[in-house]
């Protein structure tokens, strides 16, 4: 996952946003049909969660007053 890591530290902060959101709706899809073992499902699990600790990353950065959920 690093190279994905990579990659999606290049996206725009609305990219990364819309692609975080993007990715939750599938698992929810993917949890619905009862596919959540799949490996696109835990490869999506994996990435949701890349995404999510670069937004909070990001998030700590321009918010250095603030440190953490």
């Amino acid at each position: 996952m690093s190279d994905i890591r990579t990659s999606v530290q290049e996206l725009s902060q609305k990219q990364l946003s819309e692609l975080e959101t993007q990715v939750l709706n599938l698992l929810v899809t993917l949890r619905k049909v009862k596919m959540t073992n799949q490996p696109v499902a835990l490869l999506l699990k994996e990435l949701e969660q890349e995404l999510g600790d670069l937004r909070r990353e990001r998030y700590d950065a321009a918010n250095s007053d603030y440190s953490g959920y």
